[in-house]
C-alpha cells in the first residue's frame, strides 16, 4: 500500500514538472515596430517656372580688302600703276551674356521613370563685337598711297526658345534627366566698314553699314537635374547646347566686306525655380 502511494506521488510530480518545462520552453513572440513607409515623390502633371543663366556663341563675317577697287585717274587721284590688296580675313564674334525666361511643361511618371515635354522662351543679352583692320597698297603715277580701314562686326542674340522632350529617373528627392528637341532664336548682326583711299596728302573717306536680322531654327540637347526642395517646389540646374544653324548674307554697300555669316551655336548654363501644379 505504501509502495502504491509512492508511485502515484512520483507520477503526479513528473506530470507537473513536464507541464512546467513545456511552458518554459514555449517561445514568446512580440510584435515588431513598423517603420515609416518610403514612397517615390510625385513628378507627374503640369508645372511652370522661371529660369536664368549664362550663354555664349559665335557668328562671323568674311572681310576681303581686295573687293575694294582703287580709284584711278578720278578726282584727286592719278593713274594707278600697281595695286596689292590686303589679305582676306574673317571676324569671329563670341556673343555672351545673361539669359532669363519662362518655362512650362508636362510629365508622366511610371514609378521611378519620368518622361514629358517642356517649352521655354527666353530673353537673352548675348552680345559681342569685333574689329579688324586692313590695308591695301596702291602705286600711283604721281606718288604712293593705299586703301586703309576698319571693319566691325556686332552680333546679338535677342530671343531664344526651345520645345524639348525630357527623360528622367527619380533618385530620392532628385530627378536627373536628359533632354533634346527644337530650338529657335532671333540673331541680329550689324557689319560696318569705315576707312579712306589716299594718295600722298589727298584722301577720300568711305563708310558703309548693313544690318541682318534672322529667325533661325535648329536643335537643342542637354542634361540636368530637378531637386524636390519642398512639397511641389523644385530647383533645377541645366546645361544646353543649342545650334541654330545660320544664313549667309552677301553685303551691299559695305566696303571690303563680302559675306556675313549670321549663324549661331551656343552653350547655356541655366538655373530655374519650378512649381508643380498639384
Amino acid at each position: 500500500m505504501q509502495t502504491r502511494l509512492m508511485i502515484w506521488a512520483f507520477t503526479l510530480l513528473l506530470i507537473g514538472t513536464t507541464a512546467h518545462a513545456a511552458d518554459i520552453s514555449r517561445p514568446i513572440y512580440k510584435a515588431q515596430p513598423v517603420g515609416p513607409v518610403t514612397s517615390v515623390a510625385s513628378w507627374g502633371g503640369w508645372y511652370g517656372g522661371i529660369s536664368a543663366g549664362y550663354g555664349w556663341g559665335d557668328p562671323s563675317a568674311d572681310v576681303n580688302p581686295g573687293s575694294i577697287r582703287p580709284l584711278s585717274a578720278t578726282g584727286p587721284f592719278s593713274t594707278v600703276d600697281a595695286y596689292v590688296p590686303g589679305a582676306p580675313f574673317t571676324l569671329h564674334t563670341r556673343p555672351e551674356g545673361a539669359i532669363a525666361g519662362l518655362l512650362i511643361g508636362y510629365a508622366w511618371q511610371f514609378q521611378n521613370f519620368v518622361i514629358g515635354w517642356e517649352a521655354d522662351f527666353s530673353w537673352t543679352d548675348l552680345t559681342d563685337s569685333r574689329t579688324g583692320s586692313f590695308f591695301s597698297f596702291v602705286d600711283y603715277d604721281a606718288g604712293v598711297g593705299g586703301i586703309t580701314g576698319n571693319v566691325t562686326l556686332e552680333s546679338k542674340l535677342k530671343w531664344l526658345g526651345t520645345v524639348r522632350g525630357r527623360w528622367g529617373y527619380v533618385m530620392g528627392p532628385v530627378l536627373p534627366y536628359i533632354t533634346g528637341g527644337l530650338a529657335y532664336g532671333n540673331l541680329v548682326s550689324t557689319v560696318t566698314s569705315a576707312g579712306a583711299q589716299f594718295e600722298d596728302a589727298d584722301s577720300l573717306a568711305f563708310l558703309g553699314s548693313q544690318r541682318f536680322s534672322d529667325w533661325l531654327v535648329g536643335y537643342a540637347v542637354g542634361a540636368g537635374f530637378d531637386w524636390n526642395v519642398s512639397g511641389n517646389w523644385r530647383f533645377r540646374g541645366e546645361y544646353l547646347y543649342v545650334n541654330l544653324g545660320g544664313r549667309d548674307h552677301i553685303t551691299t554697300g559695305v566696303p571690303a566686306v563680302t559675306i556675313v555669316r549670321n549663324d549661331f551655336d551656343a552653350h547655356l548654363a541655366r538655373f530655374a525655380v519650378i512649381y508643380r501644379i498639384p
